[in-house]
C-alpha cells in the first residue's frame, strides 16, 4: 500500500475511495439453502463509502466523526488495509498499527507472551526488537497480565484482553496509528496511562486516525476532523469546528435548541434553559486581565420549562483551540436545585488566570442533572485577552523560580 509516489513514513493518501457490501434479504436456514441460496438470491449493494477524499501527513491526529452506520469504522479499515477499497486507491507509508478490536489478532491457545511476539512478527518486527520492548509492554497493561504473562488468554479475564492488545499496539513503533472505539479501556488509572502514551506518540510524530463518540476526547485529542454522513464527507477543518458542526446538526435531527452564531462558535441545546448575559468580571477597578489576576466567568441561566438541579459547565481554550480547562457543578458535586419554568439563576465561575500573555476563549453550557443532555451550549461565546511582562513561552504561567549559584 505504499504507493503512489515517494512520501515520509506516516503519510495516508485516500483517493475517491468508495466501499460496497452484498446484503441479502433472504437468510438460509439449512445446509441446502446455504450451498444453493446465493445462486438463486440476489443481493442489495450497500454502499459504505462514496467517493471519500483524505490526505493525512506525518504526525496529524484526525477524528472521524459521525452518527452509526456512517462509515467511519469502514474507512479506518480500508486505511488499515483490512478491507480492500471496491473503486479508488489507499496509500499507506510506513507502518501500520492498528486498533480495532484490541486483542482481535490473539489465539486464545497460545500465552500472553507468544501472542504478543506473534503481533510483533505480524507488523514486520524482528524477534530481537520485541525482545528489547517485551518488558515495558507487560509493565504497561499491568501486574496482573505479568503474572498471567505466560498463561494462554484465554484464561484471562476481558479487561486483561484489552489491556495486553493496547500495551501491544502503543509498544510496536507504528508510522500510522488507527484507533477505532477502544479509548475507555480499564480502570482511570489504566485510561491515563493509555492517553498519556498516545499524546507520547503524537509528540513523536506518529499520524493518529481516531473514531470515538466522546467528542470532547476527540477535540482535546485531535488537530483535524473529518464528519462522515452516509458514507460521505460533509465537513472537514479543525477538530474542534467539526465537532461544533456534527453537534449542531445533532440538535436540528433531533428537534429543539437554536443553532446559529453568537460571538463565537455553535450555540444548540434541547432549549430547556436559555443562558444569556454572559461576561468577564475582572478585579475591582481593572479591565484587563493580567497574568495570576482573579477573574469570574458569569451568565444568567433562566429555565424555560421545569428542571431538576441542572448542571452548569465552563470549558477554556487557547486562542489556537488548546484545550486547557474543563469543570462543571456535576464533578465538583455541586447542587444548583430545582427551577420552574421562567426562574433563572446566576451562575460564577472564579478563577485565577495562571495564563500567560495571549488570547482565550470560554464555552458555558447548561444540561441534564446527569450531564448527558445539553440545555444550552454556547462554544467559545466569551474571549479575553491577558496582558503582562513576557517571562516564558507557551500558555500555562506555573510561577517557576530560577536559582543560580555557585557549583
Amino acid at each position: 500500500m505504499g504507493e503512489g509516489g515517494a512520501r515520509p513514513p506516516g503519510s495516508v493518501v485516500v483517493t475517491d475511495v468508495w466501499e460496497s457490501f452484498k446484503i441479502y434479504s433472504e437468510r438460509a436456514e439449512g445446509i441446502r439453502d446455504r450451498l444453493f441460496a446465493r445462486r438463486k438470491s440476489v443481493g442489495e449493494e450497500f454502499w459504505a463509502l462514496r467517493g471519500v477524499t483524505l490526505e493525512l501527513e506525518p504526525g496529524d491526529t484526525v477524528a472521524l466523526i459521525g452518527e452509526n452506520g456512517s462509515g467511519k469504522s469502514t474507512l479506518l479499515k480500508v486505511i488499515a488495509g483490512i478491507l480492500p477499497p471496491s473503486r479508488g486507491a489507499v496509500h499507506t507509508f510506513g507502518r501500520t498499527a492498528s486498533m480495532l478490536e484490541l486483542g482481535a489478532g490473539f489465539h486464545g491457545d497460545l500465552t500472553g507472551r507468544e501472542n504478543v511476539y506473534l503481533n510483533g512478527s505480524i507488523l514486520g518486527f524482528s524477534r530481537t526488537y520485541v525482545d528489547t520492548v517485551f518488558d515495558d509492554m507487560v509493565a504497561f497493561a499491568g501486574p496482573q497480565v505479568a503474572d498471567a504473562i505466560d498463561r494462554p488468554v484465554r484464561t484471562y479475564s476481558s479487561g486483561m484482553y484489552l489491556r495486553l492488545g493496547f500495551a501491544v499496539a502503543v509498544h510496536l513503533q507504528p508510522d500510522v496509528l488507527i484507533i477505532d472505539e477502544v479509548l475507555a479501556v480499564g480502570d482511570a488509572v489504566f485510561q491515563k496511562q493509555c492517553f498519556d502514551r498516545i499524546h507520547e506518540l503524537k509528540r513523536n510524530g506518529v499520524t493518529i486516525a481516531v473514531v470515538s463518540h466522546d467528542l470532547d476526547t476527540l477535540s482535546s485529542l485531535c488537530e483535524r476532523g473529518v464528519w462522515l454522513d452516509r458514507g460521505e464527507v460533509v465537513a472537514t477543518g479543525t477538530a474542534i469546528e467539526v465537532v461544533d458542526r456534527y453537534r449542531g446538526h445533532i440538535v436540528e435531527v433531533q428537534g429543539g435548541g437554536e443553532v446559529g452564531k453568537w460571538q463565537g462558535g455553535a450555540i444548540y441545546g434541547s432549549g430547556a434553559m436559555s443562558i444569556t448575559d454572559i461576561r468577564l468580571e475582572t478585579a475591582p477597578g481593572t479591565d484587563t486581565v493580567t497574568t495570576g489576576d482573579a477573574v469570574a466567568v458569569c451568565f444568567r441561566a433562566t429555565a424555560n420549562e421545569a428542571v431538576e438541579n441542572p448542571v452548569f459547565g465552563l470549558i477554556v481554550r487557547a486562542n489556537d483551540g488548546t484545550y486547557l480547562y474543563d469543570t462543571n457543578t456535576l464533578w465538583r458535586r455541586q447542587a444548583t436545585g430545582d427551577l420552574g419554568a421562567g426562574e433563572a439563576l446566576e451562575v460564577r465561575f472564579d478563577l485565577t488566570a495562571h495564563l500567560l500573555p495571549g488570547r482565550y476563549v470560554c464555552t458555558v453550557a447548561a444540561s441534564r442533572s446527569d450531564g448527558k443532555q445539553v440545555y444550552d451550549w454556547h462554544t467559545d461565546a466569551l474571549g479575553f485577552d491577558v496582558a503582562g511582562e513576557f517571562v516564558a513561552n507557551g500558555i500555562v504561567a506555573l510561577d517557576a523560580t530560577i536559582t543560580v549559584g555557585s557549583a
